[in-house]
């Protein structure tokens, strides 16, 4: 039990590393997310516009749909010019001009959403996973697809203007779904900010967000700490897991402790006799030691095969993960071996100290 809590401590802590290291195609640092901003009505423009013009701010943009946290979910079905029948389900992120730039997005392709051409309004930059969704060439660029708006309406063409390179819009449980992104700026605003001490901006933002009056209260959050809570149920379970790995283990220790004691009373005039006729320390303490580590070796073939079988099904709930390497059985063994060694060598050691003399006439 406690191997295979050792292997499961270690699995669990290896995904939570390969969350917080994994390239997501966005940058989630110094990123203030206001999602209820439209809550200032008219005073909205007006707040965005003075954030603009401080030098703090480096992006602003314009988007209730948020990488990580809550968010808008909107979806689509489109379909290609080539097959119109045959329609593709896609999320719909509405977006500004700014979003881009803000979230360090990769423009793999085309150009950005500009307010010098216009309203943009059937223009899309869609994602690598749209270009195989749609059957679009590996280039999209100018090409166009059909956005199906309703059951009675006839369906928009959309032209491709620009291809970013894939980003995780929700969390690791979750694949990358073809992503439709339009010119559609609204309610929410994501704040890129030059330093990571914010502090006083957003005390300033406060302020200037009490001086509309609205009575609404300021609510803000960072993206990075957004990221972080959509992982705390794993989070919990690895603090639950290093625990349990911990009591089990003591637990276990004293079991054994127990077994070395007891062993080594009923050996105790033989090592007398082995001392006596010329058995060193470390002789003594292997002697006693080696039938409990042969048992706990082979406890290894129960507690490695359970250990892969619960942590390859846990991981499986992951659409991206970590690998369980093998040296995790490695360390698992290695250190349930030390422990119980460190456990039996003591009350060993004490055994095979003792003065021969006092054993034999006991």
């Amino acid at each position: 039990i406690s191997a295979t809590l050792i292997i499961g401590t270690l699995v669990v802590g290896k995904q939570m590393q390969y969350i917080q290291n994994k390239d997501l195609g966005y940058d989630r640092k110094q990123l203030i997310v206001i999602r209820e901003a439209g809550l200032l009505g008219n005073n909205f423009n007006a707040f965005r516009d003075e954030l603009k013009k401080d030098s703090r701010v480096k992006n602003i943009s314009t988007s209730a749909f948020v990488p990580a946290g809550p968010s808008d979910n909107n979806m689509t079905l489109v379909s290609s010019i080539n097959d119109p029948i045959q329609r593709v389900r896609a999320k719909n992120f509405n977006i500004d001009e700014e979003y881009i730039p803000t979230l360090s997005l990769k423009v793999l392709a085309g150009r950005n959403f500009s307010k010098q051409n216009g309203t943009e309004k059937n223009n899309i930059i869609i994602n690598e996973a749209a270009v195989k969704a749609f059957g679009l060439k590996p280039n999209p660029v100018g090409q166009t697809i059909l956005e199906s708006v309703g059951a009675d309406k006839p369906k928009e063409i959309l032209t491709v203007i620009g291809l970013v390179k894939d980003f995780h819009s929700r969390s690791l449980h979750e694949k990358i779904d073809p992503l439709v992104m339009k010119y559609n700026p609204y309610y929410s605003l994501i704040i890129k900010v030059n330093s990571e001490n914010s502090t006083d901006l957003i005390n300033d933002m406060k302020t200037k967000w009490s001086s509309y009056g609205t009575g609404e209260p300021f609510t803000y959050a960072f993206l990075d700490n957004l990221y972080n809570e959509t992982y705390q149920k794993e989070a919990n379970m690895n603090s639950v897991l290093r625990i349990f790995a911990l009591l089990t283990i003591f637990v276990a220790c004293l079991g054994l402790f127990g077994l070395v004691t007891f062993t080594t009373e009923q050996r105790f005039k033989e090592i007398g006799i082995r001392k006596v006729l010329g058995s060193s320390v470390p002789q003594i303490v292997g002697l006693l030691s080696k039938d409990f580590l042969k048992l706990i070796v082979i406890s290894f073939l129960i507690a490695f095969p359970l250990g892969y079988y619960a942590m390859n099904n846990w991981l499986q709930d992951f659409e991206y993960r970590t690998e369980i390497s093998w040296w995790i059985f490695v360390l698992s063994g290695f250190m349930t071996v030390l422990i119980a060694f460190l456990t039996i060598s003591y009350r060993s050691i004490k055994a095979a100290l003792m003065n021969p003399v006092k054993s034999l006439r006991s």
